[in-house]
């Protein structure tokens, strides 16, 4: 904690030059270090179960609720399909597997559509 006083004197203060009187008025300031949030989630691990078999909307929850927000998927065909309802779609592999990682690595889920084979 920092105590912060008057330096240019007295009077400056509020109280009065004389030497029986006190200053009349102090301020106080607390300092607190606040951890950033993108340093807090840098250092935070999580347990990161297997999706693959998943579906996309289900795979994204359960990622989440493990403390992974960075999330993307994309078409494990190759033919750069969007996924629009993610229900509709499922994992067929994961990067990084399931484990503990740092909650802020990157997740990414390779999918096909309801009913299709992986590659």
């Amino acid at each position: 904690m920092f105590l912060l006083l008057c330096s240019a004197g007295v009077a400056a203060c509020g109280g009065d030059a004389s030497p029986d009187k006190a200053p009349t008025a102090t301020a106080t300031v607390t300092h607190t270090t606040k951890v950033p949030a993108e340093t807090e989630a840098a250092t935070k691990q999580g347990d990161l179960p297997d999706l693959t078999g998943e579906d996309l909307q289900t795979a994204q929850d359960t990622a989440q609720a493990h403390g992974f927000y960075d999330l993307a998927s994309s078409d494990a065909t190759g033919e750069g399909r969007n996924q629009v309802l993610d229900r509709n779609w499922v994992v067929c592999s994961q990067n990084p597997g399931p484990g503990q990682h740092r909650t802020d690595a990157a997740i990414a889920f390779s999918v096909v559509k309801i009913g299709e084979s992986c590659p």
